[in-house]
């Protein structure tokens, strides 16, 4: 009967190997920010047509830093699309947007600040988007987002729930290129 060789660990290995995977244990259990995400009116046929929208923006003295990650967001995805920005008389269809996000601490909507010890408290978060044709004044598209979402995390949670709020809206195809 052959015996296998014994492992031969240094004394010290499981500390050092305890240190990183308690790291990761703690990084995997780390504050979610899931978020819920609904389309209560999909993509309507009107916006298979859609070349050029119209965002409508908060007023600069009403806007805050949620407001202008969001207009960023919703601008940056429709131009990636192939969609192009103009004024709103020129415009194939509305896009309009809401957001409240309520709590933790250095985070808030208007003038609700609802600090809690220490200021980094979870915050509830809601944003819809809708787009509307602005000739018949109907609703093509609609879709929400909330969830709760800790301070550390608003950036992107932001970012990944306008990703999934306006996934539905299809990319365009390139304009034909001329050829001189």
């Amino acid at each position: 009967m052959r015996h296998l060789p014994h492992l031969a660990l240094p004394h010290l290995a499981l500390p050092h190997l305890a240190l990183p995977l308690l790291a990761l244990t703690l990084l995997a259990c780390g504050p979610a920010h899931e978020v819920v995400v609904s389309h209560p009116i999909p993509p309507g046929p009107q916006l298979a047509q859609m070349k050029s929208y119209h965002l409508v923006v908060t007023p600069v003295d009403e806007a805050d830093r949620t407001h202008w990650m969001v207009e960023r967001a919703i601008h940056d995805d429709l131009r990636s699309k192939g969609y192009v920005p103009v004024d709103r008389a020129s415009a194939d269809v509305l896009v309009q947007y809401e957001t409240d996000i309520r709590g933790g601490g250095d985070i808030n909507h208007g003038s609700a600040i609802n600090g809690s010890v220490g200021g980094r408290a979870a915050a509830e978060k809601h944003i819809a988007v809708t787009i509307t044709d602005p000739r018949s004044s109907t609703m093509v598209f609609r879709a929400t987002a909330q969830g709760e979402v800790h301070p550390g995390y608003l950036t992107a949670s932001v970012n990944d729930a306008l990703d999934d709020i306006l996934a539905p809206i299809p990319y365009r195809a390139p304009a034909p290129q001329r050829v001189d």
